[in-house]
């Protein structure tokens, strides 16, 4: 129930988004809205769920982020555990085209969001409470890892995240946990990753001083939706208002209208396209060398 009312909020956002101004899906380019997040973040990107485009400029979706991104060993773990421990909200909105929104040196390890979009189906959701643990973890060290690495590698993943086989990680560090209420949950949400702006749509009535607990944080509350899309006309128009032009951003969309592609994959394309650097990259400096240092050549390549 939970994702299916999620997936319902999300797909009636876009309806009601394009009702308002002409759009257009610009990512996934095949034209197929992705739902979930299996595989997706295989070469160590974050990508949008999907992005849209109309008049007033772009806005990207990401669904329950961030999620573990791809790492090759024990050192690069390191730097990506944030991403095994962290908060997922339900949704999170950011305007213009954003193609990825990893930021692993960060606390936390994304771009800052725009908009967070919180969803919840059961009627009494505000009297349940939630048990932090893995968020609450510190990085195992090296010599654990290859620890865990002998009793094979998605059972030490499974014991580093708290899920099972507790004893293994009870050797070398305490466990500590947290319990919240659900309005305390979103609550630390907007704490963490700061918004602008951050809703919460509830499919049942959601009582008046649960709604001015939210609403006290910053956190706009659209209760009684059920199944209804005008409830959410409103939040709508505020995700609108984030959009941003797309401008020059979307690199690869450039690259694939002067390839003349009608629809291609963006990650095929990426690669492809970091291949012919890494082959060019002698010419690449000679051009970016002969441009000079001259403010016009600044401007063309503020890479260098």
């Amino acid at each position: 129930m939970r994702s299916i009312y999620q997936t319902w909020v999300f797909f009636k956002l876009l309806s009601l988004i394009a009702s308002e101004e002409p759009s257009k899906l610009i990512h996934p380019e095949h034209g197929s809205l992705y739902v979930e997040r299996s595989g997706r973040q295989r070469l160590g990107l974050i990508p949008p769920n999907c992005v849209i485009s109309g008049l007033s400029g772009a806005l990207s979706f990401f669904l329950e982020v961030p999620r573990p991104i791809a790492w090759e060993d024990s050192r690069d773990l390191a730097s990506v555990w944030k991403f095994y421990v962290a908060l997922r909200p339900d949704m999170m909105v950011y305007g213009g085209v954003v193609m990825d929104i990893a930021d692993p040196p960060s606390d936390p390890p994304i771009k800052k969001p725009d908009f967070i979009v919180e969803c919840k189906e059961l009627d009494d959701w505000y009297g349940r409470v939630r048990d932090l643990k893995g968020q609450l973890s510190k990085p195992l060290s090296a010599e654990e890892w290859r620890f865990l690495w002998l009793k094979g590698l998605w059972d030490g993943l499974a014991d580093a995240m708290g899920v099972k086989r507790k004893e293994v990680i009870r050797m070398f560090r305490e466990e500590r946990s947290i319990r919240l209420r659900e309005p305390q949950l979103v609550q630390l949400y907007r704490s963490v990753y700061r918004p602008d702006e951050m809703a919460l749509v509830s499919r049942a009535r959601v009582p008046g001083e649960v709604r001015d607990e939210l609403e006290a944080h910053g956190i706009k509350v659209y209760d009684d939706v059920g199944f209804r899309p005008e409830r959410l006309e409103e939040l709508a128009h505020e995700l609108l208002s984030k959009a941003r032009p797309a401008g020059e951003a979307d690199l690869l969309a450039e690259v694939a209208s002067i390839l003349g592609l009608k629809q291609f994959d963006r990650e095929a394309l990426r690669k492809v396209l970091l291949e012919l650097v890494r082959e060019e990259a002698d010419v690449l400096r000679k051009r970016l060398s002969a441009s000079g240092p001259s403010d016009e050549g600044m401007r063309k390549y503020p890479g260098t």
